[in-house]
């Protein structure tokens, strides 16, 4: 069987074409999800190239009030850092986009939705990361909806799971929405 590294290699080097309009119409779906909509708080990745872009989907929460929250790593432990539309950023932990300045807490606010980035995927809403744990670490002492964004060319048969890997609630991608059954 194939290991999450060899994996991780074989989705990033799928191509992704028409990645504009895919992360378009991902972010649309985003936005008309139901979980997204009765949304108040929000914890969203701030998007890489090679990931599906959020850039859409956190300019919608701004307009729609809800508060926005992103990840930002320090000192090994990844924490869910509050933004705002004017909210400078930078560039930080493994070349990820992040607040300029911030304040630090601890303790995570009640978020209502997490949206989460995904490498690959199965049907069986496994997720495959970029292979820190950062994600599966904060998922495990956050009860939210997790909801994945990957690209379909992304998705596998089988993705190689570990005891401490989170399932996500559901995955959306350019062509389908996965759902756990019990959110049907």
């Amino acid at each position: 069987m194939i290991d999450k590294q060899q994996l991780r290699v074989i989705a990033k080097s799928k191509v992704i074409t028409n990645k504009s309009c895919n992360d378009k119409i991902i972010a649309n779906k985003v936005i008309s999800f139901d979980k997204y909509r009765a949304a108040s708080t929000v914890f969203i990745y701030l998007s890489r190239q090679d990931e599906v872009s959020t850039d859409l989907i956190i300019k919608k929460s701004f307009l729609e009030c809800k508060r926005v929250f992103v990840p930002v790593i320090k000192s090994g432990q990844m924490l869910a850092v509050e933004i705002y539309p004017e909210t400078e950023m930078t560039v930080g932990t493994f070349n990820i986009r992040e607040p300029q300045s911030y304040i630090s807490n601890l303790k995570t606010p009640i978020i209502d939705i997490a949206i989460i980035p995904i490498v690959a995927c199965d049907v069986e809403l496994n997720r495959l990361g970029h292979g820190g744990g950062y994600y599966d670490k904060w998922l495990a002492q956050n009860n939210v909806f997790k909801l994945g964004l990957c690209y379909d060319t992304r998705k596998f048969d089988i993705i190689p799971t570990l005891n401490h890997d989170i399932k996500m609630d559901a995955i959306i991608t350019e062509r389908t929405t996965y759902l756990k059954i019990s959110e049907i």
